[in-house]
Protein backbone atom coordinates (compact mmCIF):
# COMPACT_ATOMS: atom_id res chain seq x y z
CA UNK A 1 0.00 0.00 0.00
CA UNK A 2 1.41 3.36 -0.84
CA UNK A 3 1.77 6.35 0.71
CA UNK A 4 -1.46 8.25 -0.56
CA UNK A 5 -3.82 5.52 -0.17
CA UNK A 6 -2.33 5.21 4.09
CA UNK A 7 -3.31 8.60 4.03
CA UNK A 8 -6.74 8.06 2.57
CA UNK A 9 -7.34 4.85 4.30
CA UNK A 10 -6.47 6.86 7.85
CA UNK A 11 -8.76 9.62 6.76
CA UNK A 12 -12.01 8.04 5.93
CA UNK A 13 -12.05 4.63 6.80
CA UNK A 14 -10.77 5.66 10.22
CA UNK A 15 -12.58 8.75 10.68
CA UNK A 16 -15.71 7.31 12.69
CA UNK A 17 -13.19 5.84 15.26
CA UNK A 18 -11.25 9.06 16.05
CA UNK A 19 -14.84 10.79 16.08
CA UNK A 20 -16.05 8.09 18.87
CA UNK A 21 -12.81 8.68 20.81
CA UNK A 22 -13.40 12.95 20.46
CA UNK A 23 -16.98 12.44 21.62
CA UNK A 24 -16.55 12.09 25.24
CA UNK A 25 -14.80 15.67 25.18
CA UNK A 26 -17.90 17.84 23.54
CA UNK A 27 -19.81 17.96 26.70
CA UNK A 28 -17.28 19.46 28.64
CA UNK A 29 -16.28 22.23 26.32
CA UNK A 30 -19.67 22.75 25.12
CA UNK A 31 -20.30 23.34 28.53
CA UNK A 32 -17.17 25.28 29.17
CA UNK A 33 -18.89 27.70 26.77
CA UNK A 34 -21.72 28.18 29.15
CA UNK A 35 -21.79 31.79 30.26
CA UNK A 36 -22.99 32.87 33.51
CA UNK A 37 -23.10 36.53 31.97
CA UNK A 38 -26.61 35.05 30.83
CA UNK A 39 -27.96 34.27 33.77
CA UNK A 40 -29.12 36.98 36.41
CA UNK A 41 -27.67 39.89 33.84
CA UNK A 42 -24.12 38.41 34.73
CA UNK A 43 -24.44 38.48 38.23
CA UNK A 44 -22.20 35.00 38.33
CA UNK A 45 -19.69 35.84 35.85
CA UNK A 46 -16.86 34.94 37.59
CA UNK A 47 -17.88 31.18 38.12
CA UNK A 48 -15.71 28.74 36.02
CA UNK A 49 -18.17 25.91 34.46
CA UNK A 50 -15.40 23.94 33.29
CA UNK A 51 -13.87 23.54 37.20
CA UNK A 52 -17.49 22.95 39.02
CA UNK A 53 -18.25 20.40 35.81
CA UNK A 54 -15.10 18.63 36.53
CA UNK A 55 -15.94 18.70 40.55
CA UNK A 56 -19.61 17.60 40.28
CA UNK A 57 -18.17 14.15 37.79
CA UNK A 58 -15.45 13.35 40.70
CA UNK A 59 -18.38 13.67 43.10
CA UNK A 60 -20.56 11.51 41.57
CA UNK A 61 -17.75 8.71 41.39
CA UNK A 62 -17.25 8.46 44.89
CA UNK A 63 -20.87 8.35 45.55
CA UNK A 64 -21.91 5.68 42.84
CA UNK A 65 -19.02 3.59 42.51
CA UNK A 66 -16.72 3.70 45.49
CA UNK A 67 -19.99 4.32 48.02
CA UNK A 68 -21.80 2.12 45.67
CA UNK A 69 -25.00 4.12 45.89
CA UNK A 70 -26.83 6.35 43.68
CA UNK A 71 -26.99 10.35 44.37
CA UNK A 72 -30.05 12.39 45.66
CA UNK A 73 -30.72 15.88 44.24
CA UNK A 74 -30.69 17.11 48.05
CA UNK A 75 -27.01 15.42 48.10
CA UNK A 76 -25.94 17.72 44.98
CA UNK A 77 -27.63 20.17 46.09
CA UNK A 78 -25.45 20.38 49.22
CA UNK A 79 -22.27 19.58 47.04
CA UNK A 80 -22.41 22.28 45.16
CA UNK A 81 -23.16 24.90 47.53
CA UNK A 82 -20.51 24.02 49.49
CA UNK A 83 -18.24 24.12 46.35
CA UNK A 84 -19.55 27.70 45.42
CA UNK A 85 -18.78 28.97 49.31
CA UNK A 86 -15.85 27.48 49.60
CA UNK A 87 -13.96 27.96 46.08
CA UNK A 88 -16.08 31.32 44.90
CA UNK A 89 -16.60 32.72 48.22
CA UNK A 90 -20.58 32.60 46.96
CA UNK A 91 -23.07 33.32 49.68
CA UNK A 92 -26.22 33.32 48.60
CA UNK A 93 -30.01 33.44 50.38
CA UNK A 94 -31.86 30.29 50.62
CA UNK A 95 -33.81 31.17 47.55
CA UNK A 96 -31.29 32.29 44.98
CA UNK A 97 -28.94 29.76 46.12
CA UNK A 98 -31.51 27.02 45.19
CA UNK A 99 -32.06 28.88 41.52
CA UNK A 100 -28.43 28.90 40.61
CA UNK A 101 -27.88 25.40 41.93
CA UNK A 102 -30.59 24.25 39.88
CA UNK A 103 -29.54 26.46 36.51
CA UNK A 104 -25.95 24.62 36.85
CA UNK A 105 -27.80 21.04 37.37
CA UNK A 106 -29.85 21.73 34.26
CA UNK A 107 -26.97 22.53 32.12
CA UNK A 108 -24.90 19.30 33.29
CA UNK A 109 -27.52 17.33 32.61
CA UNK A 110 -28.80 19.27 29.35
CA UNK A 111 -32.30 19.31 30.49
CA UNK A 112 -32.34 15.37 30.40
CA UNK A 113 -31.83 15.31 27.15
CA UNK A 114 -28.36 14.28 25.67
CA UNK A 115 -25.37 15.95 24.25
CA UNK A 116 -26.07 15.71 20.29
CA UNK A 117 -23.10 16.01 17.95
CA UNK A 118 -23.41 15.71 14.70
CA UNK A 119 -20.41 14.65 11.80
CA UNK A 120 -19.89 13.82 8.40
CA UNK A 121 -18.67 10.25 7.72
CA UNK A 122 -17.21 9.93 4.65
CA UNK A 123 -16.96 5.57 4.86
CA UNK A 124 -21.20 6.12 4.25
CA UNK A 125 -20.99 9.25 2.79
CA UNK A 126 -24.34 10.56 5.23
CA UNK A 127 -24.69 12.51 8.50
CA UNK A 128 -24.48 11.07 11.53
CA UNK A 129 -25.27 11.84 15.29
CA UNK A 130 -23.68 10.78 18.22
CA UNK A 131 -25.58 10.98 21.67
CA UNK A 132 -23.72 11.36 24.88
CA UNK A 133 -24.98 12.25 28.66
CA UNK A 134 -23.12 12.94 31.96
CA UNK A 135 -25.95 11.69 34.45
CA UNK A 136 -28.58 9.75 33.87
CA UNK A 137 -31.70 9.26 36.33
CA UNK A 138 -34.00 6.55 37.56
CA UNK A 139 -37.00 6.27 39.56
CA UNK A 140 -36.96 3.98 43.41
CA UNK A 141 -39.07 3.77 45.72
CA UNK A 142 -40.61 7.12 44.60
CA UNK A 143 -37.51 9.19 44.71
CA UNK A 144 -35.24 10.02 41.34
CA UNK A 145 -31.77 8.88 41.68
CA UNK A 146 -29.26 10.39 39.47
CA UNK A 147 -25.86 8.10 38.79
CA UNK A 148 -23.16 9.15 36.56
CA UNK A 149 -22.55 7.52 33.07
CA UNK A 150 -19.89 5.37 31.58
CA UNK A 151 -18.66 8.14 28.82
CA UNK A 152 -18.25 10.82 31.48
CA UNK A 153 -16.14 8.45 33.99
CA UNK A 154 -14.33 7.54 30.64
CA UNK A 155 -13.65 11.25 29.79
CA UNK A 156 -13.18 11.69 33.68
CA UNK A 157 -10.37 9.13 34.15
CA UNK A 158 -9.06 10.37 30.50
CA UNK A 159 -8.17 13.78 32.06
CA UNK A 160 -5.41 13.00 34.16
CA UNK A 161 -3.04 10.04 33.26
CA UNK A 162 -3.50 7.46 36.06
CA UNK A 163 0.11 7.31 38.34
CA UNK A 164 -1.33 6.74 41.62
CA UNK A 165 -3.89 4.00 40.89
CA UNK A 166 -4.16 0.29 39.53
CA UNK A 167 -4.60 0.24 35.79
CA UNK A 168 -7.18 -2.33 35.68
CA UNK A 169 -9.05 -0.98 38.68
CA UNK A 170 -9.68 2.13 36.79
CA UNK A 171 -10.81 -0.03 33.74
CA UNK A 172 -12.81 -2.21 35.69
CA UNK A 173 -14.27 0.83 37.12
CA UNK A 174 -15.68 1.96 33.21
CA UNK A 175 -16.56 -2.10 32.85
CA UNK A 176 -18.62 -1.88 35.57
CA UNK A 177 -20.40 1.31 33.94
CA UNK A 178 -20.94 -0.18 30.88
CA UNK A 179 -22.10 -3.16 31.91
CA UNK A 180 -25.02 -1.38 33.73
CA UNK A 181 -25.96 0.41 30.83
CA UNK A 182 -25.96 -2.79 28.78
CA UNK A 183 -23.15 -1.61 26.16
CA UNK A 184 -21.54 -5.40 26.62
CA UNK A 185 -19.56 -5.14 23.22
CA UNK A 186 -17.61 -1.92 24.34
CA UNK A 187 -17.34 -3.55 27.67
CA UNK A 188 -15.63 -6.44 25.76
CA UNK A 189 -13.36 -3.74 24.81
CA UNK A 190 -12.29 -2.77 27.90
CA UNK A 191 -11.13 -5.94 29.07
CA UNK A 192 -8.61 -6.58 25.82
CA UNK A 193 -7.29 -3.57 27.42
CA UNK A 194 -7.05 -5.27 30.81
CA UNK A 195 -5.53 -8.45 29.40
CA UNK A 196 -2.96 -5.86 27.57
CA UNK A 197 -1.91 -4.56 31.35
CA UNK A 198 -2.09 -7.74 32.60
CA UNK A 199 0.57 -9.35 29.46
CA UNK A 200 2.51 -5.81 30.30
CA UNK A 201 3.32 -6.52 33.77
CA UNK A 202 4.04 -10.35 32.76
CA UNK A 203 6.47 -8.73 30.50
CA UNK A 204 8.09 -6.22 33.14
CA UNK A 205 7.85 -9.49 35.72
CA UNK A 206 10.21 -11.39 33.54
CA UNK A 207 12.41 -8.32 32.89
CA UNK A 208 12.54 -7.49 36.88
CA UNK A 209 13.99 -11.27 36.55
CA UNK A 210 16.42 -10.60 34.51
CA UNK A 211 17.68 -7.63 36.20
CA UNK A 212 17.91 -9.85 39.31
CA UNK A 213 20.52 -12.37 37.20
CA UNK A 214 22.21 -9.40 36.02
CA UNK A 215 23.13 -6.64 39.16
CA UNK A 216 21.51 -7.68 42.64
CA UNK A 217 21.20 -4.31 43.61
CA UNK A 218 19.53 -2.73 40.44
CA UNK A 219 17.19 -5.82 40.71
CA UNK A 220 15.88 -5.18 43.76
CA UNK A 221 14.90 -1.95 43.20
CA UNK A 222 13.57 -2.75 39.98
CA UNK A 223 11.83 -5.71 42.12
CA UNK A 224 10.40 -2.87 45.01
CA UNK A 225 9.24 -0.54 42.29
CA UNK A 226 7.41 -3.66 40.39
CA UNK A 227 5.30 -4.09 43.72
CA UNK A 228 4.64 -0.81 44.80
CA UNK A 229 2.99 -0.09 41.66
CA UNK A 230 1.68 -2.98 40.16
CA UNK A 231 1.36 -5.74 42.72
CA UNK A 232 -0.24 -3.97 45.88
CA UNK A 233 -3.47 -3.58 44.05
CA UNK A 234 -4.35 -7.06 43.83
CA UNK A 235 -7.01 -7.61 46.28
CA UNK A 236 -8.87 -4.92 45.22
CA UNK A 237 -8.54 -6.31 41.45
CA UNK A 238 -9.60 -9.34 42.43
CA UNK A 239 -12.76 -7.88 44.33
CA UNK A 240 -13.68 -6.28 41.26
CA UNK A 241 -13.38 -9.09 38.90
CA UNK A 242 -15.79 -10.72 40.96
CA UNK A 243 -18.25 -8.01 40.93
CA UNK A 244 -18.25 -7.26 37.54
CA UNK A 245 -18.43 -11.49 36.75
CA UNK A 246 -21.29 -11.07 39.13
CA UNK A 247 -23.11 -8.43 36.85
CA UNK A 248 -22.62 -10.20 33.88
CA UNK A 249 -24.45 -13.15 35.51
CA UNK A 250 -27.63 -11.45 36.30
CA UNK A 251 -27.16 -10.08 32.43
CA UNK A 252 -27.19 -13.78 31.59
CA UNK A 253 -30.43 -14.39 33.97
CA UNK A 254 -32.30 -11.19 32.81
CA UNK A 255 -31.47 -12.88 29.33
CA UNK A 256 -32.87 -16.06 30.05
CA UNK A 257 -36.28 -14.60 31.22
CA UNK A 258 -36.43 -12.98 27.80
CA UNK A 259 -36.43 -16.10 26.18
CA UNK A 260 -38.61 -18.01 28.52
CA UNK A 261 -41.12 -15.13 27.39
CA UNK A 262 -40.53 -16.02 23.44
CA UNK A 263 -39.47 -12.51 22.76
CA UNK A 264 -37.13 -13.18 20.01
CA UNK A 265 -35.34 -10.17 18.27
CA UNK A 266 -32.71 -9.57 16.08
CA UNK A 267 -31.91 -6.81 18.48
CA UNK A 268 -31.81 -9.72 21.22
CA UNK A 269 -29.71 -12.42 19.34
CA UNK A 270 -26.83 -9.29 18.94
CA UNK A 271 -26.98 -8.39 22.40
CA UNK A 272 -26.85 -12.48 23.39
CA UNK A 273 -23.85 -12.62 21.37
CA UNK A 274 -22.32 -9.29 22.94
CA UNK A 275 -22.60 -11.28 26.11
CA UNK A 276 -21.33 -14.16 25.59
CA UNK A 277 -18.02 -12.66 23.93
CA UNK A 278 -17.69 -10.43 27.06
CA UNK A 279 -18.08 -13.00 29.66
CA UNK A 280 -15.53 -14.84 27.34
CA UNK A 281 -13.14 -12.15 27.45
CA UNK A 282 -13.56 -11.49 30.92
CA UNK A 283 -12.81 -15.36 32.41
CA UNK A 284 -9.78 -14.90 30.26
CA UNK A 285 -8.64 -12.02 32.07
CA UNK A 286 -9.34 -13.38 35.23
CA UNK A 287 -7.65 -16.74 34.21
CA UNK A 288 -4.40 -14.10 33.31
CA UNK A 289 -4.56 -12.05 36.42
CA UNK A 290 -4.49 -15.54 38.32
CA UNK A 291 -1.14 -16.02 36.50
CA UNK A 292 0.15 -13.19 36.96
CA UNK A 293 -0.64 -13.16 41.24
CA UNK A 294 0.66 -16.78 40.86
CA UNK A 295 4.22 -15.86 38.83
CA UNK A 296 4.69 -12.81 41.50
CA UNK A 297 5.21 -15.57 44.06
CA UNK A 298 7.30 -17.48 42.11
CA UNK A 299 9.25 -14.04 41.60
CA UNK A 300 9.13 -12.98 45.31
CA UNK A 301 10.91 -16.39 46.04
CA UNK A 302 13.37 -16.13 43.26
CA UNK A 303 14.40 -13.09 43.97
CA UNK A 304 15.02 -13.95 47.96
CA UNK A 305 17.04 -16.59 46.42
CA UNK A 306 18.87 -14.07 44.53
CA UNK A 307 19.36 -11.98 47.03
CA UNK A 308 20.74 -14.42 49.66
CA UNK A 309 23.25 -15.88 46.75
CA UNK A 310 24.49 -12.46 46.26
CA UNK A 311 24.97 -11.71 50.31
CA UNK A 312 27.06 -14.97 50.72
CA UNK A 313 29.40 -13.96 47.75
CA UNK A 314 30.01 -10.65 49.20
CA UNK A 315 31.14 -12.10 52.34
CA UNK A 316 34.37 -14.13 50.69
CA UNK A 317 37.74 -13.74 52.95
CA UNK A 318 39.77 -11.16 52.52
CA UNK A 319 43.78 -10.53 52.63
CA UNK A 320 45.51 -7.66 54.62
CA UNK A 321 48.78 -7.62 53.27
CA UNK A 322 50.21 -4.95 56.29
CA UNK A 323 49.38 -7.16 59.34
CA UNK A 324 50.71 -10.27 57.37
CA UNK A 325 54.46 -8.07 56.61
CA UNK A 326 53.98 -7.14 60.68
CA UNK A 327 54.12 -10.62 61.54
CA UNK A 328 56.74 -12.03 59.61
CA UNK A 329 58.55 -9.21 60.92
CA UNK A 330 57.98 -10.19 64.38
CA UNK A 331 58.96 -13.82 63.75
CA UNK A 332 61.81 -12.47 61.52
CA UNK A 333 60.98 -14.78 58.98
CA UNK A 334 61.51 -13.21 55.44
CA UNK A 335 61.12 -16.48 53.64
CA UNK A 336 57.31 -16.34 54.05
CA UNK A 337 57.26 -13.79 51.52
CA UNK A 338 58.14 -16.15 48.85
CA UNK A 339 54.41 -17.62 50.12
CA UNK A 340 52.79 -14.22 49.08
CA UNK A 341 54.55 -14.03 45.78
CA UNK A 342 54.16 -17.48 44.69
CA UNK A 343 50.50 -17.25 43.58
CA UNK A 344 50.89 -14.37 41.65
CA UNK A 345 53.89 -15.50 39.50
CA UNK A 346 52.54 -19.02 38.78
CA UNK A 347 48.71 -18.01 37.40
CA UNK A 348 46.44 -20.38 35.90
CA UNK A 349 45.55 -18.58 32.11
CA UNK A 350 45.00 -22.02 30.26
CA UNK A 351 41.45 -22.07 29.84
CA UNK A 352 39.13 -25.52 29.73
CA UNK A 353 36.14 -26.85 28.48
CA UNK A 354 33.71 -29.09 30.47
CA UNK A 355 32.98 -32.35 28.65
CA UNK A 356 29.78 -32.89 29.77
CA UNK A 357 28.51 -29.70 28.96
CA UNK A 358 27.95 -30.86 25.36
CA UNK A 359 24.93 -33.10 26.42
CA UNK A 360 23.23 -30.00 27.92
CA UNK A 361 23.67 -28.12 24.33
CA UNK A 362 22.07 -31.32 22.38
CA UNK A 363 19.49 -31.98 24.47
CA UNK A 364 18.46 -28.19 24.59
CA UNK A 365 15.34 -26.98 23.88
CA UNK A 366 14.30 -23.13 23.64
CA UNK A 367 11.26 -21.94 25.08
CA UNK A 368 8.16 -22.14 22.17
CA UNK A 369 7.31 -18.34 21.72
CA UNK A 370 3.67 -17.73 22.65
CA UNK A 371 1.70 -16.56 19.48
CA UNK A 372 -1.06 -14.21 19.30
CA UNK A 373 -4.72 -15.26 19.02
CA UNK A 374 -5.91 -14.11 15.37
CA UNK A 375 -8.77 -11.63 15.25
CA UNK A 376 -10.79 -11.87 12.10
CA UNK A 377 -12.16 -8.04 9.90
CA UNK A 378 -15.14 -7.83 12.44
CA UNK A 379 -18.59 -5.71 10.75
CA UNK A 380 -19.30 -3.03 13.47
CA UNK A 381 -23.17 -2.92 13.93
CA UNK A 382 -25.33 -0.38 14.60
CA UNK A 383 -26.02 0.00 18.54
CA UNK A 384 -29.03 1.48 19.80
CA UNK A 385 -28.39 3.70 22.88
CA UNK A 386 -31.10 3.60 25.77
CA UNK A 387 -32.28 7.47 25.22
CA UNK A 388 -32.82 6.32 21.39
CA UNK A 389 -35.02 3.60 22.36
CA UNK A 390 -36.21 5.72 25.20
CA UNK A 391 -37.66 8.88 22.78
CA UNK A 392 -39.18 6.21 20.16
CA UNK A 393 -41.35 4.73 22.87
CA UNK A 394 -42.23 8.19 23.38
CA UNK A 395 -43.12 9.20 19.92
CA UNK A 396 -44.70 5.60 19.39
CA UNK A 397 -47.33 6.12 22.40
CA UNK A 398 -47.48 9.89 21.74
CA UNK A 399 -49.11 8.97 18.13
CA UNK A 400 -51.42 6.17 19.31
CA UNK A 401 -53.21 9.38 22.27
CA UNK A 402 -52.81 11.70 18.75
CA UNK A 403 -54.92 9.30 16.83
CA UNK A 404 -57.45 8.47 19.36
CA UNK A 405 -57.81 12.27 20.44
CA UNK A 406 -58.22 13.17 16.91
CA UNK A 407 -60.80 10.54 16.19
CA UNK A 408 -62.45 11.48 19.26
CA UNK A 409 -62.75 15.79 18.20
CA UNK A 410 -64.10 14.66 14.81
CA UNK A 411 -66.66 12.68 16.45
CA UNK A 412 -67.60 14.93 19.30
CA UNK A 413 -67.61 19.10 19.41
CA UNK A 414 -66.87 18.58 23.39
CA UNK A 415 -65.72 16.22 25.90
CA UNK A 416 -64.06 16.26 29.04
CA UNK A 417 -60.58 14.29 29.99
CA UNK A 418 -62.84 12.25 32.35
CA UNK A 419 -65.23 10.82 29.46
CA UNK A 420 -62.11 10.76 27.02
CA UNK A 421 -60.66 8.16 29.77
CA UNK A 422 -63.42 5.57 30.00
CA UNK A 423 -63.17 5.51 26.19
CA UNK A 424 -59.55 5.09 26.98
CA UNK A 425 -60.31 2.62 29.68
CA UNK A 426 -62.24 0.13 27.78
CA UNK A 427 -60.08 0.20 24.94
CA UNK A 428 -56.73 -0.16 26.65
CA UNK A 429 -57.55 -1.63 30.11
CA UNK A 430 -56.03 0.10 33.22
CA UNK A 431 -52.56 -0.75 32.25
CA UNK A 432 -52.34 2.46 29.98
CA UNK A 433 -53.24 4.32 33.42
CA UNK A 434 -49.54 2.80 34.54
CA UNK A 435 -47.81 3.89 31.27
CA UNK A 436 -45.79 7.64 32.60
CA UNK A 437 -46.14 8.73 28.66
CA UNK A 438 -50.08 9.28 28.96
CA UNK A 439 -49.35 12.12 31.76
CA UNK A 440 -45.97 13.48 29.91
CA UNK A 441 -48.69 13.66 27.04
CA UNK A 442 -51.32 15.67 28.87
CA UNK A 443 -48.18 17.65 30.37
CA UNK A 444 -47.16 18.78 26.55
CA UNK A 445 -51.29 18.91 25.68
CA UNK A 446 -51.63 21.69 28.03
CA UNK A 447 -48.71 24.22 27.13
CA UNK A 448 -50.68 25.89 24.97
CA UNK A 449 -54.65 26.36 25.11
CA UNK A 450 -55.15 26.52 21.83
CA UNK A 451 -53.76 24.28 18.58
CA UNK A 452 -54.74 24.67 14.84
CA UNK A 453 -53.35 21.61 12.66
CA UNK A 454 -52.27 23.94 9.44
CA UNK A 455 -50.19 26.40 11.29
CA UNK A 456 -48.58 23.66 13.09
CA UNK A 457 -48.00 21.70 10.05
CA UNK A 458 -46.11 25.18 8.93
CA UNK A 459 -44.32 26.33 12.10
CA UNK A 460 -44.06 23.57 14.58
CA UNK A 461 -42.68 25.38 17.78
CA UNK A 462 -43.11 22.66 20.68
CA UNK A 463 -41.85 19.19 21.34
CA UNK A 464 -45.90 17.71 20.91
CA UNK A 465 -45.98 20.35 17.99
CA UNK A 466 -43.10 18.10 16.52
CA UNK A 467 -44.44 14.81 17.24
CA UNK A 468 -48.02 16.15 15.85
CA UNK A 469 -46.38 17.18 12.57
CA UNK A 470 -44.29 13.70 12.57
CA UNK A 471 -47.93 11.70 13.05
CA UNK A 472 -49.43 13.57 10.16
CA UNK A 473 -46.59 13.37 7.75
CA UNK A 474 -46.46 9.04 8.90
CA UNK A 475 -50.42 8.56 8.98
CA UNK A 476 -50.68 10.73 5.66
CA UNK A 477 -54.32 11.52 6.25
CA UNK A 478 -55.33 15.08 5.25
CA UNK A 479 -58.76 14.18 7.44
CA UNK A 480 -57.31 16.76 10.48
CA UNK A 481 -55.64 19.89 7.87
CA UNK A 482 -59.07 21.57 9.13
CA UNK A 483 -59.15 21.01 12.39
CA UNK A 484 -58.40 23.21 15.76
CA UNK A 485 -58.96 22.49 19.12
CA UNK A 486 -58.75 24.09 22.39
CA UNK A 487 -57.77 22.87 25.51
CA UNK A 488 -59.41 23.98 29.21
CA UNK A 489 -58.77 23.40 32.70
CA UNK A 490 -62.00 22.31 34.57
CA UNK A 491 -60.11 24.06 38.42
CA UNK A 492 -63.61 22.72 40.20
CA UNK A 493 -63.20 19.45 39.15
CA UNK A 494 -59.99 16.71 39.80
CA UNK A 495 -59.90 12.95 38.58
CA UNK A 496 -58.45 10.10 40.93
CA UNK A 497 -56.87 7.78 38.81
CA UNK A 498 -56.14 4.23 39.84
CA UNK A 499 -56.56 5.92 43.49
CA UNK A 500 -52.58 6.74 42.77
CA UNK A 501 -52.96 10.03 40.83
CA UNK A 502 -54.80 12.89 40.80
CA UNK A 503 -55.20 15.54 38.00
CA UNK A 504 -56.96 17.94 36.40
CA UNK A 505 -60.25 17.28 34.65
CA UNK A 506 -59.70 19.28 30.75
CA UNK A 507 -62.10 20.06 28.68
CA UNK A 508 -61.18 19.26 24.93
CA UNK A 509 -63.29 21.99 22.64
CA UNK A 510 -63.22 21.62 18.98
CA UNK A 511 -63.58 24.81 16.85
CA UNK A 512 -63.56 26.19 13.77
CA UNK A 513 -60.12 27.32 11.72
CA UNK A 514 -61.21 31.35 12.80
CA UNK A 515 -60.76 29.83 16.63
CA UNK A 516 -65.02 30.16 16.59
CA UNK A 517 -65.95 27.35 19.17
Amino acid sequence: MTGTHMMLHEIIEEHHERIGHIRKYYPYFKLAETSFTQFKDGKYSRLDMGYILLAVLRFFIEENNFKEKEVLYSEYETFVTALLRRDFECYLEEEENKELVSYIFDKITNEGKPFRYDYFDPADRKQKTIRMRLIKSSIQDGAVRYSITSEAVEFYLDTKEIKEESTISVEQLLLEKLINSQNFRQGAEVVRRINNEVSRLQSRKNEVLRILGQDVFEGVRAYEEFLDTGMRWFEEEQHLFRKNSELIHKALERAAQDEASGEYTSQYYRAMDDIYALELELKKAVQKHSELLTACTQLQKQADERILKARVQSLRSSFDFRQAVSRMMERDRADLLGELIRPLANLKIRKSFYLPNLDHLLTYRPDQQETGEKIGEQVEETYIYEDEAIEQRIYDNFEILLSELFHWLRQKKEFTLKEWNGYLEEKYTERLFRNGDYYTFLIHICLKEEYRVREVRKNPDTFFEEIMNAFLDKSGNRLYEDLAFAVRKDSGVSLQILGLFEVTNLIFERRDMDGQP
